[in-house]
């Protein structure tokens, strides 16, 4: 499920609000580093993935950045699954993802708003198992793609922060046992993370 415009102006309409802490201590100007859990949904190509084209997909990843740098870096990790049935056929997926990029953020409201943009490489791992009684198969491959990413963060007192993601994945395409699929996707997340 798309998160809806009303839910995404509350949550941003939230984060303007400065009164929920005291302002947050200015970092060294060498750099701030960023620890961030995200859980989201991720959307794939309906026609190579039904019924697993709706994964949620969680992730975890470290960011820093220097406050007078043209641009900082991430690395993260994800994993995402889902499972259907094709008739009486049940399947399951599962996708292990590295990523690494260039990161740029930016510092508004008094050091508590950041929005950000970013670019970079993507490894995944997809497997599929597909099962009927008591017999099961599964077939997987690994995927070099590029992603591009944007989205917002909104730091309360004590570096805690609460923020919106979203990321788009291009180029990784999965080939095995004489099939296709597009590994292609968009994400929408909520990230909680740390500053420190």
């Amino acid at each position: 499920m798309r998160p809806s415009i009303p839910t995404l102006c509350a949550l941003l309409g939230l984060a303007s609000c400065t009164a929920l802490g005291p302002s947050p201590q200015s970092k060294s100007p060498a750099g701030v580093s960023n620890m961030t859990l995200l859980v989201g949904q991720r959307f794939l190509d309906e026609d190579d993935w039904e019924p697993l084209e709706e994964p949620v997909a969680f992730a975890v990843e470290f960011d820093r950045y220097g406050r007078f740098d043209p641009a900082g870096f991430e690395l993260g990790f994800s994993y995402a699954e889902d499972s259907g049935n094709v008739g009486a056929i049940g399947v399951d997926s599962q996708i292990w993802e590295l990523y690494g990029g260039v990161r740029k953020t930016f510092s508004l409201a008094e050091d508590r708003l950041h929005p950000y943009l970013s670019a970079g490489a993507s490894w995944s791992n997809a497997e599929i198992d597909a099962s009927l009684g008591g017999f099961s198969n599964d077939i997987d491959d690994d995927a070099l793609g590029f992603y591009l990413r944007g989205g917002v963060y909104y730091t309360f007192g004590g570096g805690l922060n609460l923020g919106l993601d979203y990321r788009k994945l291009l180029g990784a395409d999965y080939d095995a046992e004489g099939e296709s699929a597009d590994g292609d996707f968009d994400q929408f997340s909520l990230s909680l993370g740390y500053s420190f």
